[in-house]
């Protein structure tokens, strides 16, 4: 086991890029891990019954891996978890366990190809940061419109066919939003996102476009804005 302690008496488990083919056994996910590593090696799939109890973890790192299917009651005892890092897998549906982790303040699915299903997200009230980009899903997430803390949203997905009226307005503390191209957003919607920073997406119209840019520029000036 790669255990590191911190100054902080924190325990971290890491083995990243190991060229592990399962996750570590039960016995090496112990209950005062804080933060657990196991980016870029080559776990397939989370077998069935596999639950650790972890109610400390706050960080779990799982990109990079050719992961394929998670059992489903792997989730079910890590209640503290902050951040979960799931990007670069294979991954074709999130489990519905994951709507459970109410402590959840980061979620990264970037670049799961074949990500098609994501169960509601309306508990998770304390999200501040959801990526989905590069994923197959065709609807925003169920719930998305509670998620009142969010801070940066990116929904850059091909396969998404529309943005329901009103789910953006309801994001009031945005600073981030990466939208797909293809997908005109209301001009009122943005407007009302008195907190954006950064912005990437496209508007209906001309008339749109130059309130837009008067928003971006005077009312709210960016740091990056990139409109199609």
């Amino acid at each position: 086991m790669a255990l590191w302690i911190t100054k902080d008496n924190s325990r971290y488990m890491v083995k990243a890029g190991l060229h592990l083919r399962e996750i570590p056994d039960m016995q090496e996910w112990t209950e005062d891990l804080d933060k657990i590593s196991l980016m870029k090696n080559s776990i397939g799939e989370i077998s069935s019954g596999m639950s650790p109890k972890c109610p400390r973890l706050s960080t779990l790192i799982l990109s990079g891996n050719p992961l394929m299917s998670i059992s489903d009651c792997f989730f079910t005892q890590m209640c503290g978890l902050r951040t979960l890092d799931l990007s670069s897998t294979y991954i074709q549906y999130l489990l519905n366990s994951i709507s459970d982790l109410e402590n959840l303040k980061t979620l990264l699915l970037r670049q799961c190809y074949n990500l098609k299903s994501v169960p509601t997200l309306e508990k998770l009230k304390l999200l501040t940061r959801l990526d989905l980009a590069y994923t197959e899903i065709e609807e925003v997430p169920n719930g998305v419109e509670s998620l009142t803390n969010l801070k940066v949203l990116v929904l850059v997905c091909k396969s998404l066919s529309t943005i329901p009226t009103g789910v953006l307005h309801r994001l009031s503390l945005i600073q981030q939003l990466n939208l797909p191209y293809h997908i005109g957003v209301p001009i009122e919607e943005v407007e009302a996102l008195k907190q954006l920073e950064v912005f990437r997406g496209s508007v209906n119209s001309v008339c749109d476009l130059n309130r837009l840019i008067t928003f971006l520029q005077i009312i709210r000036p960016l740091s990056f804005y990139s409109m199609f």
